[in-house]
């Protein structure tokens, strides 16, 4: 006989957890432990806490492999899914922490955002392009619409309504690092509406060189617009950005500039309702 006849993987099995590329319901196949039980309640304490210094933003450190971000991803959705969703999951739980996140839930909602390593990260302004595209990307997967813009759609006011001017169909012919991607303005204003990074700064540097002025959004004060209309819409009570694979912004040549960064957006958590969850 062989072992592949006595032990084999379900067809479900995943090698690892992709926060950005979830599988539907496969998050419900995690098993807690005492270590996860852990981390959910002192997510959940510094959520609901009222003293300030104690709502904090949550780091959890673990080796390769030892299912961060699978039980991530659990916390995510019991904090934003549908109650008779969480409900199928919370049997799994101890009755204290399964009541404790049921009556959380019953009067409370976190809004889950989800950002992975550091691509196309190299400086605070990617860094904050970064998180308003991951935004962008979770209210339009959760079919929300809100006022607030991203820079991304700034600027393709500037290139529509065009107030500053511009030939934008010269600059695209005149500009090589653009040209090699598009042909046309409606191009252009594609790549905007995918939250293209690098077209967002190249556009940005070219408004400046021809004597313009391009208002950027300070991310943390941005962030708490956001907030303040899902609030404001009922939709939710929390914002939490959970980040992936964090370890390379620690290996990062600009780590301190980005580090700086990340602070002024983990400070958040003290008086505005905006946490950061770290992997």
């Amino acid at each position: 006989m062989k072992y592949s006849e006595i032990i084999s993987l379900p067809d479900y099995f995943e090698s690892y957890y992709d926060m950005t590329s979830e599988h539907k319901d496969y998050w419900m196949r995690f098993v807690p432990n005492e270590r996860f039980n852990g981390i959910l309640r002192a997510t959940i304490d510094s959520l609901e806490s009222p003293i300030p210094d104690k709502r904090k933003s949550i780091f959890m450190q673990g080796t390769y492999g030892t299912g961060k971000s699978h039980a991530a991803a659990v916390i995510k959705h019991l904090l934003w899914d549908d109650l008779e969703v969480i409900n199928k999951y919370l049997t799994k739980l101890e009755m204290q922490l399964k009541a404790r996140v049921q009556k959380f839930r019953q009067s409370k909602r976190a809004f889950s955002v989800v950002l992975k390593g550091i691509s196309n990260i190299t400086d605070n302004r990617t860094f904050s392009l970064a998180i308003e595209k991951a935004v962008k990307d979770a209210l339009n997967a959760n079919n929300i619409e809100i006022q607030t813009e991203s820079d991304f759609e700034k600027m393709i006011y500037q290139i529509t309504k065009n107030p500053l001017h511009i030939d934008w169909e010269q600059l695209i012919t005149t500009t090589p690092e653009i040209r090699i991607y598009i042909n046309t303005t409606k191009d252009l204003i594609n790549k905007l509406e995918n939250r293209d990074i690098k077209i967002l700064q190249i556009l940005e540097t070219k408004i400046i060189q021809k004597g313009g002025h391009f208002t950027t959004s300070a991310i943390d004060k941005w962030l708490i617009e956001i907030l303040e209309e899902l609030r404001k819409k009922e939709i939710a009570d929390y914002l939490i950005l959970f980040w992936d694979e964090f370890t390379s912004i620690m290996q990062h040549h600009n780590r301190n500039e980005l580090l700086n960064q990340l602070q002024a957006v983990a400070e958040l958590s003290k008086n505005h309702n905006v946490f950061l969850f770290i992997i």
